[in-house]
């Protein structure tokens, strides 16, 4: 009995001790955690870490700064003119009063993104792809055109501004803006077009470009180009594939056209009539212009003094028009061929009323004389004033043969029969201006060879005007054929016989005041020292029409440097 009590002491002694160990257990498990709490209410902004173990591998990638990040070996950083780039296999924490703003498109990919309290992100757009988490904490604030949130966990406590879009699958929307940019090489097909998607933004893979003429393409570049064969208006536009849907762009207008039917053309004109005011004669330089299948529908002219004039082909098929100009003066003239196709060409023309010059046929041969059959080279040197297209009329009576047109610079001829041949020379300018001249080439056994005559080349100030009117001449244009080391003498008529002695002049230049109504031939001889000489006609206009365009045939007689002349004037 004393035994069984001694037992039961022992096992209440044992009871005690261990219920009093459990209690001093629990006061401390107790303060313990009541520490820990309070910890974490000070700490309130702090994670609890413990599903970032598999991050402890990684270098520390929380951020209080822009810098420090931009520096940070643990993440890749990439920046251009337009973009910076972020990426990272860890997780990416902005420790709190992080800021940070750029006008740039921003975008961050990590494991897990993380913007602690009052943290704030501005950009112009913005992608965060984290792809386990996205946390953000009361008080961060991201702002910018369009945001992108990418990731399979989303905790979302912060600000967005406003008027922000918001796209990706975190929110259930597709995770891309697609943007198409279209240029072609030309707006005449053939042509080829260049389809840009690379300011389009966000996470997409594979694209699909409508090419808006039944044809489609595929491509994983930002760019791709298509060739069209065939005119038209082709609406097309890019489609990209995102992990939560697909996105097609904005719808890019592609306007191509046939190629224009309206060939290259300049402006032929006259002067019809000179004096106050002066009328000009104009139409299109090549017609017809366009090809058989396509129609004219009218001519615009505008005649550089503010006058403009719609010409309908049904009343001047060939674009003909005659214009009054106020007067004399320099004048920009410009018309446009217009096609019932829609096709238009512009052709412009610089014109000067006040230059009366002609072209001088200058000229040089390979050779005057020889025995039959003698080849002849013979070489343009027509020039007038800057601007002005000669051309060339070449005519051999002993074989009918005729070359004319500006491209005949340089012609080449044989003659075969015995005799003296005069090689017919004109040259024209654009405006109407023009000179005649006789090369004599002599063949086989004729009478002696003693020289050729020179050129006469009359220049004045003025053809026409008011009386009393002052004109200048001038022969020092004038040249001889047989080398320019040879002198010659002048002597000008300038047919106002009731002038008396100042009638006539015996210079290079002379200037002559014409006092009376009426038109005045004046003549200019020039002479060389061998004693040959030719002559040239000028008609002068004074308060009556203008007669700009004498016709002047110099055929020969028959005798030996003796010719004939007859002058025609038309008014």
């Amino acid at each position: 009995m004393k035994q069984f009590i001694a037992m039961l002491c022992l096992l209440f002694i044992f009871l005690g001790s261990a219920l009093a160990k459990n209690s001093k257990d629990s006061q401390k498990s107790y303060h313990k955690d009541k520490k820990e709490h309070r910890h974490h209410d000070k700490h309130d902004d702090d994670d609890d870490d413990n599903d970032d173990d598999d991050d402890d591998r990684c270098e520390k990638t929380e951020f209080k700064s822009w810098d420090k990040l931009k520096t940070s070996r643990a993440l890749t950083y990439v920046e251009d003119e337009s973009s910076i780039s972020v990426t990272s296999t860890c997780k990416i924490k902005f420790h709190k009063d992080f800021s940070f703003s750029t006008t740039k498109d921003l975008s961050i990919s990590a494991k897990k993104i993380e913007f602690k309290k009052d943290t704030s992100l501005i950009a112009k757009r913005l992608l965060l792809a984290g792809s386990k988490e996205l946390k953000f904490k009361k008080k961060s604030k991201l702002c910018a055109d369009v945001i992108i949130l990418e990731t399979a966990k989303l905790k979302n406590e912060g600000e967005i501004c406003p008027q922000t879009q918001v796209l990706g699958s975190a929110v259930g929307e597709v995770s891309a803006v697609a943007i198409l940019e279209v240029s072609s090489d030309s707006d005449i097909v053939p042509a080829e077009a260049r389809f840009d998607w690379s300011k389009s933004f966000g996470v997409f893979t594979a694209t699909t470009i409508d090419l808006g003429d039944g044809r489609s393409l595929t491509s994983s570049d930002k760019s791709v180009t298509a060739s069209y064969e065939v005119a038209g208006s082709f609406n097309t536009s890019v489609t990209l594939s995102t992990p939560s849907g697909e996105i097609k762009s904005n719808i890019v207008a592609l306007e191509l056209k046939e190629p224009n039917p309206i060939a290259d053309f300049g402006i032929w004109h006259i002067i019809h009539r000179g004096g106050t005011p002066p009328e000009i004669w104009f139409s299109p330089s090549i017609y017809p212009i366009i090809d058989q299948t396509t129609q004219i529908k009218e001519y615009r002219w505008r005649f550089g003094e503010g006058t403009e004039l719609v010409m309908p082909f049904n009343e001047s098929p060939s674009g003909f028009v005659s214009f009054n100009y106020p007067s004399m003066g320099v004048y920009d003239v410009e018309v446009d061929v217009i096609t019932v196709d829609g096709f238009s060409k512009t052709a412009a023309l610089t014109v000067d009323l006040n230059n009366p010059s002609v072209p001088v046929p200058k000229y040089r041969v390979s050779s005057f004389k020889g025995a039959s059959p003698l080849t002849v080279t013979f070489s343009g040197e027509a020039y007038d004033g800057p601007g002005e297209t000669i051309t060339y009329n070449w005519f051999f009576a002993d074989t009918g043969e005729q070359y004319f047109g500006s491209q005949y610079q340089e012609v080449t001829h044989t003659f075969h029969s015995e005799g003296i041949h005069y090689v017919y020379l004109e040259t024209r300018d654009d405006l109407r201006g023009r000179r005649i001249t006789y090369i004599p080439i002599y063949v086989g056994d004729v009478p002696e060879f003693n020289g050729v005559a020179p050129v006469a080349i009359a220049d004045s100030s003025a053809r026409f005007g008011e009386g009393p009117l002052t004109v200048d001449f001038s022969a020092v244009r004038s040249f001889d054929p047989s080398g320019s080391d040879i002198p010659l003498s002048y002597h000008w008529d300038f047919g106002d016989y009731r002038s008396g002695e100042l009638n006539q002049v015996m210079s290079a230049n002379a200037s002559h005041s014409f006092n009376q109504p009426g038109s005045y031939f004046v003549n200019l001889t020039v002479t060389n020292s061998l004693g040959l000489s030719h002559s040239e006609f000028l008609l002068v206009s004074v308060d009556g029409p203008e007669v700009n365009d004498i016709d002047f045939e110099v055929t020969p007689t028959g005798n030996l440097n003796e010719f004939a002349l007859v002058l025609t004037a038309t008014f």
